[in-house]
């Protein structure tokens, strides 16, 4: 009787313990959280660079005054095109017209004292002659004759010196005449006339800018570019610009290696045609750069998690793992990252809570 009491206690023992096992398995599978994952895709993936920036005049350059003076007249103005040697403006300068002046009559004085001289060298010569004649007949002394060769020598030294100041004289009134030229402003070269930069009655100084202008037939853009991004660029590299609709190619002119003070920058000079001179400067533009990254790996922004370094949560066998990640460039709402493989499940839902290793249960994502 006694073992009959002992076996059915130690069954109802068994009994027991093995219904509360089966319930806290139970409980355990409810608690579990859940989290939503999608698989990690790998796609061919291109990278396209939007800059905005304003079309600038090429080769821009300043025309500028070569004498001091008064501004009295404009011959073209803002927006022309001008030729090389076109008159652009005109300048009064009361000095260089009196020195021109002066010079002008310094010039016509040399001229009638050397013309003078010349005439009475001349005749001092043919006296020359006739006393020589004279004297091989007896007809003059020696002493007249050499008295004649003595005025002769001494009107040519005087001619000589007459002939000198004639030079010089000559010089200086060139020099005035230019002085009087630069009064009238040209253009050094086929240029468009962007900006003018004084105005009439304006007094300015010599090398003072008049005019700014340029060349049209191409234009530049400046535009800053990421230091990392810009090291994948090399000079002549071909960009594609768009302005009032219109799509152009661009060229890469100029690249400066250092960046800019207080960013991460680089300063990139951009030139595209402009042929039909239909593309102003100061209209704005977009310089567009496409560059092929090959197969990347994506994930969405959400499953990314910062520690001190990115990571992930990875689902294998209903366990989530954490799984640093390196970023890389954003696309839309999602992440190319290195560190993860094709077809791998990440967690985009209720991750924040996680711990490694913890198990879960699964919702696919979208």
């Amino acid at each position: 009787m006694e073992k009959r009491i002992v076996a059915g206690m130690l069954l109802l023992i068994m009994l027991t313990l093995s219904g509360c096992g089966t319930g806290q398995d139970s409980g355990q599978a409810e608690t579990r959280p859940t989290v939503t994952v999608v698989e990690v895709q790998v796609e061919q993936l291109s990278v396209q660079k939007v800059y905005d920036a304003v079309l600038e005049l090429d080769e821009e350059q300043y025309i500028c005054a070569q004498v001091a003076g008064y501004v009295r007249h404009f011959y073209r103005s803002k927006g022309e095109e001008v030729q090389a040697g076109n008159k652009v403006a005109l300048l009064e300068n009361q000095t260089v017209s009196l020195t021109q002046e002066r010079s002008d009559q310094e010039l016509q004085i040399a001229w009638i004292q050397y013309e003078k001289l010349q005439a009475r060298a001349e005749e001092a010569k043919k006296e020359v002659e006739r006393n020589q004649l004279l004297y091989r007949e007896g007809a003059v002394s020696r002493v007249e004759l050499d008295k004649s060769k003595l005025e002769w020598q001494l009107l040519n030294h005087d001619r000589e010196q007459a002939q000198k100041q004639l030079q010089l004289a000559t010089i200086k009134q060139k020099e005035s005449s230019l002085d009087v030229g630069n009064c009238e402003v040209t253009a050094p070269d086929s240029l468009w006339l962007a900006e003018r930069m004084v105005k009439i009655g304006q007094f300015i100084t010599a090398g003072q800018p008049i005019f700014r202008a340029g060349k049209r037939s191409s234009l530049l853009m400046h535009i800053e570019v990421p230091g990392d991004e810009a090291r994948e660029w090399q000079e002549g590299d071909k960009l594609e610009v768009e302005s009032q609709g219109e799509i152009r190619e661009g060229i890469i002119k100029n690249i400066n290696k250092i960046a800019q003070p207080g960013t991460e920058r680089v300063a990139v000079e951009v030139r595209v045609k402009n042929p039909e001179l239909d593309w102003l400067p100061g209209t704005m533009a977009r310089v567009k750069y496409s560059q092929e990254m090959g197969e990347q790996v994506l994930v969405p922004a959400e499953a990314i998690a910062q520690g001190e370094n990115p990571y992930v949560y990875i689902v294998k066998d209903k366990r989530v793992h954490r799984q640093k990640v390196t970023l890389g460039t954003v696309e839309g709402s999602r992440v190319c990252v290195s560190g993860l493989k094709k077809g791998s499940l990440v967690v985009t839902g209720g991750l924040h809570r996680l711990r490694d290793g913890e198990t879960v249960n699964v919702k696919e994502g979208l």
